[in-house]
């Protein structure tokens, strides 16, 4: 054991330390009985020498102030460079990964880091709704946000499922963040590319409850072979709508690309709807300037669901506030 100092990297500086990394999903676990031990060997009062030479480290995966997991309430410091958490309750198999990045190989302790679903738990008590629900999408989906670049999100690997989120929530028995994290895990969509993607399945797919327009689950990035005579007007082989619903035929594209004017951007969806409609498929577009007129976006979606097959009454008064008040959400991401 390395110089019986155990440290473990949790809420926010779990979450970049994910963001951060360059592969996907993690192999290694621990069993609920690692994560009991590893837990026991924690100290809240560990040295701030410990801590700086972590963050002095030669990697690009931490930055102060460190949040770390303590095994006990009572086992706590004050310092500029860490903030100490005790979440009560059971730590489900899973709730931990050794890191075994190679910069970091050479320290004399112990390292670990909460999994993606441990991660998502601890932050669902920092986050409103909305915004855990789109972290899971980010989590499970092929991109990772991030401010330095030019788009505000750069490629990654999936570094979770909703499926993994939702059981590891549902076994984290007592934890504070859990039943939100359970919550918002039944909404989460795999594959999506971009935080765009994100929030125009959050749009279509949530409940009324939570602002949404309550369709169908859709699929995501589905790639569609086009006919030779449709793929000679788009020129490409295959799209990919935004959301697709296969069994209705049907999906949405949000368009977010800028057109040199009004008449540009009208031959350009005259020549998508014809490609889809010769493979029997019906496609709604939506561009952002949409947003701005709710009554005109469920419209659409009322056109959407009947077409899937879900026949919705009119949203009633508390409904369409929750879609104005997502709305407004979008528009400012």
């Amino acid at each position: 054991m390395k110089d019986n100092i155990t440290l473990i990297i949790s809420h926010k500086s779990a979450l970049n330390y994910w963001k951060a990394r360059k592969t996907g999903m993690p192999v290694q676990t621990c069993s609920e009985e690692e994560v009991g031990d590893v837990l026991t060997r924690t100290r809240g009062s560990v040295h701030v020498g410990t801590i700086k030479v972590l963050l002095d480290a030669d990697n690009e995966l931490f930055e102060a102030p460190l949040d770390l997991l303590s095994n006990s309430r009572n086992d706590r410091r004050v310092t500029k460079l860490a903030h100490y958490h005790c979440l009560q309750g059971s730590y489900p198999e899973g709730s931990i990964i050794p890191v075994d990045e190679p910069a970091l190989s050479e320290m004399d302790f112990e390292l670990y880091v909460s999994s993606p679903e441990f991660t998502f738990v601890q932050m669902a008590q920092e986050l409103q709704t909305w915004e855990l629900i789109e972290l899971g999408f980010e989590l499970c989906g092929n991109y990772m946000s991030d401010s330095s670049s030019s788009r505000g999100y750069i490629a990654h690997e999936p570094v979770s499922t909703p499926e993994k989120l939702q059981s590891f929530a549902n076994q984290a028995h007592g934890i504070t963040g859990a039943k939100q994290a359970r919550a918002a895990a039944k909404h989460i969509v795999s594959k999506s590319r971009s935080p765009e993607e994100t929030r125009s399945c959050m749009l279509a797919c949530l409940p009324r409850s939570l602002g949404g327009m309550g369709a169908k689950p859709a699929l995501l990035n589905q790639s569609i072979k086009l006919p030779d005579a449709a793929a000679r007007m788009l020129g490409t082989r295959y799209c990919t709508p935004d959301l697709y619903w296969p069994d209705a035929r049907l999906a949405v594209e949000f368009d977010n690309r800028d057109f040199e004017n009004d008449s540009i951007r009208a031959e350009y969806d005259k020549r998508k709807c014809n490609a889809y409609r010769m493979m029997g498929i019906d496609v709604v577009s939506i561009t952002r300037g949409d947003l701005e007129d709710a009554d005109l976006i469920r419209r659409r979606f009322s056109h959407v669901n009947k077409k899937g097959g879900k026949r919705l009454k009119e949203p009633n008064q508390k409904q369409q506030k929750n879609q104005e008040a997502l709305l407004m959400w979008l528009k400012e991401r």
